[in-house]
């Protein structure tokens, strides 16, 4: 409203002033400076200024030229009051920089756009109730997903990423050719007489240690096997811990419960080395891969184990892959360490050979060989049923024999007995052994017929006959007991009135199921894989 009484005044002086009648030199002289005063009244910044005589300090021709690059000069002063604001400098905080605004601004809107999101995952006032239950089941899978991912991680990169660290840094103090210095607080009386050197400075750290088994292929590209082998006493305590005798799931490789590795005098007809099959390759899992792999078994025919006391290898001459359940077919005891005679020994060779996917032609056995076995667990998929083991045994290298073994007398066994299960989940026709009583296994010995298997009868464990002997298996060995349902259990396993028999470690429950080391056997005839 001011600036219209403004401009009125002005056109009213500026007729007035124009249309003055009777101009004299002093009204000139006064309308000019009415005038210039205007123009200073429409723009407050024009330079230069008014004497009190009435004399601009710019000629005419100055503000003539300003006023052409001004074009506001000539505006009213109620717009040129309007355009102020839009010339003023954006809003500042004092004391940051416009790059700091910037990032300011970046963000806010990047917190904004956070907050739009989350909005459409987190139920809020006024939400109807289906959208309500749409959020809660959207955060519930969100955070299952994100625990599972954890877990995975944890199970697959860190748990098994600790414990290679772990046992490369125990690999690191086992140097048989360069052996580390053993720790000087360590009292030297508490070595066993003859240890090797090697052996001192992981002795010190834990006097359980036993031996240092090595199993690589020529190649060193897909086998490793590279760990210390622990005795407790038992098959149970390294099941879950490790070296230093923590928990830890992937365990340790340990002998079996029945060897005795105490003093440079102690033999063993047959050692036993049980370990777990991890999914992140570790302990023995890569065992499973001899299974289906010729080149593989060609590649890795030594094992290398040393004891506290001797260093000593082993030529491998068979690689099984076993059943553990009585409803899989007929159970091979494997793991046996004492034998009633020789020939009971050579029975007990004959049946590995029998079973094992490869024929090592070049690897012969005699009656005072002693052997080596490693034991572990094989996934359902390989084995095709379930609570499989993978065996590799190894006769050890004579004085003065010679280690090479030529990779051509490794050929894959055209008669291999496979479990029975393997058989009737695959629906192959099953061998022989198990459908033909006059079925001989080739060095075996029998002293009665065997019963035949039909695909269409259930599976059971063999009765043995009445003399003790189990058909296509070798005598009951000292120490071992037979049942009236006719099955023979090893030293330190255990049989049921079922007839079914537990190796030393394993559990055999009413069943009559059984669960060699690392498995555990249920009520339900269901056993864990190690």
């Amino acid at each position: 409203m001011s600036a219209d009484k403004d401009m009125d005044k002005r056109e009213i002086l500026n007729v007035r002033l124009t249309h003055l009648e009777g101009e004299t030199p002093d009204t000139i002289r006064v309308v000019g400076q009415a005038r210039e005063i205007l123009e200073r009244y429409s723009r407050p910044d024009m330079p230069g200024d008014v004497s009190a005589e009435g004399e601009n300090t710019n000629s005419a021709g100055a503000v003539a030229e300003e006023n052409s690059g001004n074009p506001s000069a000539t505006l009213p002063k109620f717009m040129i009051e309007e355009a102020v604001p839009l010339q003023k400098p954006p809003f500042r905080i004092e004391g940051s920089s416009p790059a700091k605004q910037r990032r300011g601004g970046g963000n806010k809107r990047i917190i904004d756009r956070a907050a739009d999101a989350l909005s459409g995952i987190i139920p809020k006032r006024g939400d109807p109730p289906l959208e309500i239950l749409r959020k809660c089941i959207f955060n519930i899978a969100l955070i299952t997903l994100i625990v599972s991912l954890a877990y995975i991680v944890n199970e697959m990169i860190i748990i098994p990423l600790k414990n290679q660290q772990g046992y490369n840094s125990l690999a690191e103090l086992y140097d048989p050719d360069n052996p580390a210095p053993p720790p000087a607080d360590f009292p030297p009386e508490r070595y066993p007489d003859g240890i090797l050197p090697a052996f001192k400075a992981l002795y010190a750290q834990n006097d359980q240690i036993r031996g240092w088994l090595q199993y690589k292929d020529a190649n060193k590209k897909w086998l490793n096997i590279n760990y210390p082998v622990m005795y407790s006493g038992d098959n149970e305590f390294y099941l879950y811990r490790d070296f230093q005798k923590a928990r830890n799931k992937n365990g340790a490789l340990f002998f079996d419960e029945r060897n005795n590795l105490e003093t440079p005098n102690d033999t063993n007809r047959v050692l036993i080395i049980y370990g777990h099959n991890m999914a992140s390759g570790q302990m023995l899992s890569p065992l499973n891969k001899l299974l289906n792999n010729l080149s593989y078994m060609r590649s890795a025919p030594v094992i290398n184990l040393d004891t506290l006391f001797e260093r000593r290898q082993y030529k491998v001459f068979a690689v099984m892959l076993l059943s553990t359940r009585e409803e899989d077919g007929p159970y091979f005891d494997y793991i046996r360490t004492s034998f009633a005679s020789d020939d009971d020994f050579m029975d007990f060779v004959a049946n590995i050979r029998a079973r094992s996917v490869y024929d090592f032609n070049s690897v012969d056995i005699n009656p005072d060989d002693q052997l080596l076995v490693l034991s572990t667990c094989t996934a359902t998929s390989n084995a095709k049923f379930k609570d499989g083991r993978c065996v590799v045994v190894a006769r050890r290298v004579r004085n003065g024999e010679t280690v090479a073994v030529r990779p051509s007398d490794i050929v894959k066994n055209e008669d291999v007995i496979m479990p029975y299960a393997w058989y009737v989940n695959q629906k192959k026709t099953p061998h022989r052994y198990y459908t033909d009583s006059d079925y001989t296994i080739p060095g075996a010995t029998y002293t009665t017929r065997r019963p035949t298997y039909f695909p269409t009868t259930p599976t059971t464990y063999r009765p043995t006959t009445s003399d003790g002997t189990r058909p296509g298996g070798p005598t009951a060995p000292p120490g071992g007991t037979t049942t009236a349902g006719g099955t023979t259990a090893p030293p330190g396993g255990t049989t049921t009135a079922g007839g079914t028999t537990a190796p030393p470690g394993g559990t055999t429950t009413a069943g009559g199921t059984t669960a060699p080391p690392g498995g555990t056997t249920t009520a339900g005839g269901t056993t864990d894989e190690s």
